[in-house]
């Protein structure tokens, strides 16, 4: 071939954070002082919410393709920094291959077996699952979604295009396709291994020899079989791989399977780019969480050989059906499909994802036209159409299958215990014609869980071991005012249910409301699902002797005698867990020098000792959830780092509830056992700490340092190991580094990498840098910009918070332990009735006495808070700046305030009344107690320091404090 095929590198961030949207002005001026090289051509475009970068094209020779490969990393390193992204990182890597000519289905399905198959080995996890391969006009195009450090890149890039490269030059011809239409059958994968071979050997840098010799294995022909050959079958251009469809199902109708990084809002902004749910999820309490799971659908044209339809006409008239049941698998007791009540033969509207306000993602009317670009969707509702029993469900338990209700002996609906707390779905569309026969036939599947129960057998173990425990010592010791909170065991499990809770919102949002908070969410949900089922039941087994009803008779009988269980039980160790059991004894005072309470100082030593040897157990039980929960999309790391960072959280919210010895101890001294490190003993007066506690801890790091080194190094531990079994993959020599740590960054007052990892996760707005500005918002939403300085919003200085405020306001709540009670929902309701306020330097937020000022949350600027002295003078006790905020005890109690607030300089501030957060609490009353509980916690930490000046009350101190707090509460919002 005389012609030499050109490619194109790219790069795209998806979905461009808000506070990054908008003019690119800035950050080209800023690209075009990077060292690239000034004859490769490159583009940086923006839609409004993805950011897009195209390198070339250029010939695929080594000198332009490794200049080509400087521009990409140059100018992508510098678009990642502005975003606060990890180093030279993007949300996808990509390459076309470009061709004279249309490649045909056949040449990308053997692509997509090459890299998938003999490939896959030298890629990797985290290149070859997340690989997307299509036609893109005359041409090739790859994308693996998945973020790549640039060693990657480079040898992922090479070798794609070589592939790419190869099918363009050995099985398409420049005349045009063969006569047989297709790839040359047999011999095509022959042809396009070897050629592929020569072009990676000649592209790859000598440097890289090894890598050459890896891949030459890997390239050795062979020809497909005849399997292999059917698992290829031809199908229009997807940006996802679809697995070969099961047997029986045909016809112009195709689902478009999920794959990481992409959810069905995606579909808004770039039609055919969205991928289904994998996984959705069901409340079973009254007034929970919501969920749709969408399933994403599209009509091919009419096919040549006329297994398609006729003609335009032919369309009209045409219907899709939906039909699901509930599917064995390896962790479930059913032995043969249960179809679901609620879902057989359902009409499917045409409708498709509209862009629609922020945060909600929604759907709007269309009509069944083949050919189009995007997608369909079709809709289940959960707790509506799986969960018998409710008004809206309009089946009961006793119209399922009976194959289902005789593998449920512990209740009447398909997610308890005996289920595992959730179930597979199959989900099946036909397409039918204008008269009813039916013309096509797809299915998917889907997961869906249970988000109430996953969580309640550490909460069983609180509740019916470690309380009835820690009684049983008070009672032997003849010791009063002793709860579970003193066992030396309370900390590690209320904090895992803490940790539990923070990624289970994270969970939620992505799944409801499809933020892309974690790659691929469906399978933390199995690790966190077969851990929890590990971790309790090995610990059911190890007491047994002493506590032998933990479990139900029909839950007992399910893990005994349940294929579902068979693998856990093979897997749990019960005799480990006996061993940690033995550290229990809770160390009551013995003198008054050294009793914290009804307990001795020396506790707290004997709960980290515990602490450290349940994670040892437990992480080993995290190994064998891996492995059932089986390889992680897009490798893993991201969602590793979330997790781990989530436990910082809930160690930095829960000391006081986990280690109410502190109580016991002032500031100073609290501060030193919970912060101290290795090395860095004070030696001032003020600090100085008393000789038997100095004595008793030594020099060693503090709770918060232990806890996350310890968990750091344990939880790296677990992904080298499931990494090594190529089930977790990662970039860098660790997974989690230091710099991933929210605590490291607290340890050395590095506030910016505190905000920007906090940002990362979505609690709170990022740092000052890259501030998310409202007005960039507006302008992006068509609308006007900020008031300028002092004027009224809305007319009344205070108008209900746009859809882009409300996101702000969201954030802020979500970052702020006190709100954790409530659900995503709430926590949007909350922010949808913000009013936002701007002062100017001087102006008066909150005046002393005011009453029922509500909650304050400053978006830009600063306040201050002052107090009047005895000789009337006025005194500065407080700072706050933006992502602070101040007022939660007036919004929650009504309490009027003893201190002033104003502002600093030119402040934008988000208000949320009394009245807003009424409803909510009277809906779910029973929160009112946590609520009480996470308040006292926070006002007896310090962590909010205005708020002891403006509310200088006695109700957070003293005994009998969450009652005080719970009552005033009821009062002030339910009457």
């Amino acid at each position: 071939m005389s012609q030499q095929p050109m490619v194109k590198l790219t790069a795209s961030w998806d979905p461009v954070p808000a506070h990054e949207r908008g003019d690119l002005g800035p950050l080209l001026d800023n690209v075009s002082g990077e060292s690239s090289s000034p004859a490769i051509a490159w583009q940086l475009s923006s839609d409004g919410y993805d950011r897009a970068l195209a390198i070339g094209p250029v010939a695929l020779e080594p000198g332009a393709l490794q200049d080509a490969l400087d521009t990409f990393h140059h100018i992508r390193g510098s678009v990642a920094t502005t975003m606060l992204v990890e180093p030279g990182s993007s949300d996808s890597v990509g390459v076309r291959v470009l061709a004279p000519h249309r490649v045909g289905h056949d040449v990308v399905a053997e692509i997509r077996r090459i890299a998938a198959g003999p490939l896959a080995p030298l890629l990797g996890p985290a290149v070859s699952a997340p690989l997307a391969v299509g036609e893109d006009g005359g041409g090739i195009a790859m994308k693996i979604s998945a973020r790549l450090i640039p060693e990657v890149v480079d040898t992922v890039v090479v070798t794609l295009a070589a592939l790419g490269a190869a099918a363009v030059l050995e099985t398409w011809p420049l005349n045009g396709p063969s006569s047989s239409g297709g790839a040359g059958g047999a011999a095509a994968g022959v042809d396009l291994l070897a050629t592929a071979r020569v072009l990676v050997n000649r592209l790859l840098p000598r440097g890289r020899a090894g890598l050459v010799e890896d891949l030459s294995p890997q390239l050795a022909a062979r020809t497909p079989t005849d399997t292999e050959r059917a698992s290829t079958e031809p199908t229009a251009t997807l940006p996802a791989q679809p697995p070969p469809p099961p047997a029986g199902e045909f016809g112009p109708l195709r689902i478009v399977d999920s794959r990481p990084g992409a959810r069905p809002v995606n579909e808004a902004r770039s039609p055919g780019s969205g991928g289904s749910k994998a996984c959705g999820f069901v409340s079973s309490r009254p007034n929970g969480e919501r969920d749709s799971v969408w399933v994403l659908f599209g009509l091919d044209e009419p096919a040549a050989d006329g297994s398609g339809y006729d003609g335009p006409d032919s369309w009209r008239g045409a219907a899709v059906r939906l039909s699901a049941s509930f599917i064995p698998g390896p962790h479930s007791p059913l032995t043969i499909p249960a179809s679901v009540p609620a879902l057989v033969d359902v009409p499917v509207a045409p409708r498709r994802v509209a862009r629609g306000p922020s945060p909600y993602p929604t759907l709007g009317p269309a009509r069944f036209v083949p050919g189009q670009p995007g997608f369909f969707v079709a809709e289940i509702d959960p707790l509506r159409d799986l969960f018998p029993g409710s008004e809206e469900a309009g089946w009961s338990w006793d119209t399922l299958d009976p194959a289902m209700r005789a593998v449920t002996p512990d209740g009447e609906d398909p997610f308890t215990f005996a289920h595992l707390f959730f179930q597979r779905l199959r989900v099946e569309l036909a397409l039918l014609d204008g008269d009813g026969s039916r013309r096509a036939l797809r299915s998917t599947e889907v997961e869906v869980f249970d988000v109430d129960r996953i969580g309640s057998l550490y909460e069983r173990l609180i509740t019916q071991l470690v309380a009835v425990d820690s009684r049983a010592q008070a009672a032997a010791r003849g010791a009063r005012r002793v709860y579970e909170a003193y066992h030396p065991w309370y900390p590690v499990l209320a904090i895992g249910l803490a940790k539990a809770r923070l990624y289970m919102r994270a969970v939620l949002e992505d799944i409801a409301l499809q933020r892309h908070n974690l790659t691929d969410p469906g399978w933390l949900m199995r690790v966190g699902l077969h851990l929890e089922f590990l971790t309790c039941l090995g610990i059911v087994e190890a007491v047994r002797p002493e506590y032998p009803d933990l479990l139900s008779s029909a839950e007992r009988h399910c893990w005994e005698q349940s294929p579902a269980f068979a693998e856990s039980r093979r897997r749990v160790d019960p005799a480990r867990w006996r061993e940690v059991w033995a550290m229990r004894s809770i160390v009551f005072a013995g003198t008054p020098l050294t009793a914290a309470g009804p307990v001795d100082f020396r506790n707290l030593l004997k709960k980290q000792t515990a602490v450290l040897a349940f994670l040892e157990v437990h992480h080993a039980d995290l190994k064998n959830a891996i492995a059932l929960a089986g390889p992680a999309p897009g490798g893993g790391q991201h969602t590793w780092h979330r997790v781990f960072r989530d436990a910082e959280r809930a160690v930095l919210g829960s000391s006081q509830t986990a280690f109410p010895e502190l109580r016991h101890l002032r500031g100073s001294y609290q501060n030193m056992v919970l912060w101290h490190e290795r090395g860095t003993l004070p030696v001032t007066p003020s600090t100085a700490l008393p000789e038997w506690l100095s004595a008793a801890i030594g020099d060693r790091d503090g709770a918060y340092p232990t806890a996350a080194r310890r968990y750091r190094e344990s939880m790296n531990e677990v992904a080298a190991w499931a990494k090594g079994r190529g089930l977790m993959d990662y970039y860098g020599t660790e997974c989690i580094p230091p710099s991933a740590s929210l605590i490291e960054a607290r340890l050395v007052a590095d506030d910016d990498r505190y905000a920007a990892l906090q940002a990362e996760d979505g609690f709170g707005p990022p740092p000052d840098r890259t501030r998310y500005r409202l007005a960039d918002a507006n302008a992006a939403l068509g609308r006007d910009a900020d008031p300028g300085e002092g004027e009224a919003l809305d007319g009344a200085n205070g108008g209900t918070a746009d859809e882009a405020a409300a996101e702000i306001v969201a954030a802020i709540l979500r970052a702020t332990e006190i709100f954790q009670p409530l659900t995503s929902a709430e926590i949007l309701q909350l922010a949808h009735n913000a009013k936002r306020r701007t002062y100017v330097a001087g102006d008066e937020i909150i005046h002393e006495g005011q009453p029922s000022v509500g909650l304050h949350l400053i978006e830009r600027g600063s306040v201050e808070v002052r107090v009047v002295q005895a000789d009337d003078t006025e005194l500065t006790v407080d700072r706050m700046a933006a992502g602070d905020l101040f007022g939660e005890y007036s919004l929650l109690t009504g309490r009027p305030t003893s201190a002033t607030v104003r502002a600093r300089d030119t402040a934008l501030v988000h208000v949320i009344p009394p009245s807003a957060l009424a409803p909510i609490i009277a809906n779910r009353p029973e929160i009112v107690v946590e609520l009480s509980v996470l308040l006292a916690d926070r006002r007896a930490n310090r962590r909010s320091r205005s708020e002891d000046y403006l509310y200088a009350d006695t109700d957070t101190r003293g005994t009998g404090v969450v009652e005080r707090l719970a009552g005033r509460m009821r009062a002030f919002l339910l009457s």
